[in-house]
């Protein structure tokens, strides 16, 4: 079988949105973990657009270790794409904006992510809202200024296209000081 995660991360894209790869989806799948943030961002898009009528969810959740009602949920049911700030250095340590894109899914069994590192700070977004949620990054970063973003996507039906958050939020729905302000 191929080795779907030493593919181009370009190539891999354009494969699957071809629809190229869709007869080696299990295959695709059990190796979920070992793509970069952005194949697994797309692959959940693809998923949801493409194939959530024909693949089964005990596949998906299988791939992505997580209950079949939450892969069913994740799959089928209502999310929203979301646009956060980040913040990176360049190899000569200069600070950047970068826009990162993110899909947030309401109403899990518990919090599922494609970043582990931040569950401690999903954690404090599910106490402020009073529910489990998904969300998957399509890059990884550090830090806690995609907390605010993340928290008007799941309580706002509808963002203007042209407004743009960030922030750090406590257990209380404070906003706390984030770092690189003007760079994003």
């Amino acid at each position: 079988m191929f080795r779907f995660e030493a593919f181009d991360e370009n190539d891999f894209l354009e494969f699957l949105w071809q629809g190229l790869l869709d007869d080696f989806i299990e295959e695709v799948l059990k190796r979920f973990e070992l793509y970069s943030p952005k194949v697994q961002f797309e692959l959940i898009l693809y998923i949801r657009e493409r194939l959530k009528e024909s693949l089964y969810p005990e596949i998906f959740a299988k791939a992505l270790e997580i209950k079949e009602d939450d892969a069913e949920h994740i799959m089928k049911g209502d999310g929203k794409i979301f646009e956060i700030l980040i913040a990176e250095r360049d190899n000569k340590g200069k600070v950047t904006g970068k826009i990162c894109k993110a899909l947030a899914i309401p109403q899990t069994s518990k919090i599922i992510t494609n970043l582990s590192h931040l569950k401690s700070k999903l954690s404090v977004l599910k106490k402020l809202l009073g529910y489990n949620f998904a969300v998957f990054f399509e890059s990884a970063f550090s830090g806690g200024s995609f907390m605010l973003p993340l928290a008007v996507a799941l309580s706002v039906k509808k963002i203007p296209e042209d407004l743009r958050f960030t922030g750090k939020l406590n257990s209380k729905g404070e906003v706390l000081k984030v770092d690189f302000i003007k760079e994003k």
